[in-house]
């Protein structure tokens, strides 16, 4: 269904107000859906007919007072075109209907047939548009002084476009006003103010969809909440990606001193347990070896000895 006016045979419209009115019952007793009634609010006037018309299908569907839920049979199927807010010219195509107030497309078929454009219909309205999906990491913890990567990729069902554009905000910990960090659009701009003045720097890759950047000097005024924002037309809505960021002291010299001696001294001691099981197997084994030695030695004595005694008995014998 198309609303519009008709001025010097061109179908134009600045503003229009389209509005789809529908109103589908069935009767319980004979399961027969009425025969829809279509108002629309835009300009132009109804002529008599048409007032007729619309008044008799008013009044036929306030005689019914038993209604059920949606039923197909003898359901026509309605095609329309979608109007532009601010639409300069619609060229028309297939067989319509022209009335004062607009044009009525429509054409009869199969009761699924209908139900499934109906129901088409009212997916496209609700089925949400393509949107830019961010992702950031939750939560991050870093020293005060050192540099930190805040990391952020993206994903968008459009191609990348020359017109992409990335956004980082700050929002301290009081959840006072945002704060600027960066901005790129087909190039990084630098902070001419502002905390974090010559402390960024871009170190994302759009061809491989990061938007990554880098924040130097780290201060405990620092801590808070930073936000990654991604547009890529025509994909301009999406979600925005958050990270908090926790910036923990340096920590002190005495600290990193103990923290060396318990480590070394834990070090030495390994080494002085591991030298003293090295010294007592080898002493052990030395002994051993001595011991084996000195036996060996009094076996070949007592052998010796053995034979010389039998030596010294033959000649007697004799």
């Amino acid at each position: 269904m198309i609303a519009t006016q008709e001025s010097k045979g061109i179908w134009e419209a600045e503003e229009i107000n389209l509005t789809w009115k529908i109103s589908l019952f069935c009767t319980q007793k004979r399961a027969v859906l009425a025969t829809p009634c279509l108002s629309v609010q835009g300009q132009g006037v109804l002529s008599d007919s048409s007032k007729k018309e619309y008044t008799h299908c008013l009044a036929g569907q306030a005689e019914r007072k038993e209604f059920a839920p949606l039923c197909w049979e003898r359901f026509e199927k309605l095609i329309f075109h979608q109007v532009i807010e601010n639409l300069k010219q619609i060229s028309l195509s297939g067989t319509a209907q022209p009335v004062e107030y607009g044009l009525v497309f429509l054409m009869h078929g199969p009761n699924w047939l209908g139900a499934v454009l109906f129901f088409g219909v009212q997916l496209q309205a609700l089925w949400p548009a393509a949107a830019v999906e961010v992702y950031t990491s939750k939560e991050v913890d870093a020293v005060n002084g050192t540099n930190l990567r805040l990391k952020c990729t993206f994903s968008s069902s459009s191609p990348i476009s020359q017109h992409l554009s990335v956004t980082w905000n700050f929002q301290p910990e009081d959840l006072s006003s945002h704060e600027p960090v960066f901005y790129y659009l087909k190039e990084p701009y630098k902070l001419s103010a502002g905390r974090f003045k010559e402390r960024v720097t871009w170190d994302g890759n759009i061809e491989r969809n990061d938007v990554s950047i880098v924040i130097w000097n780290l201060q405990p005024t620092d801590n808070g909440t930073f936000t990654c924002q991604v547009k890529n037309p025509p994909d301009v809505d999406g979600t925005i990606g958050e990270v908090r960021l926790r910036v923990v002291q340096k920590v002190h010299f005495s600290e990193i001193h103990f923290l060396a001696v318990a480590i070394g001294s834990a070090c030495v001691l390994m080494i002085i347990v591991v030298t003293v099981v090295i010294i007592c197997r080898h002493h052990q084994k030395k002994a051993q070896e001595k011991r084996i030695k000195v036996a060996d030695t009094e076996l070949r004595e007592k052998e010796n000895l053995k034979i010389r005694e039998e030596k010294e008995a033959s000649p007697l014998e004799d």
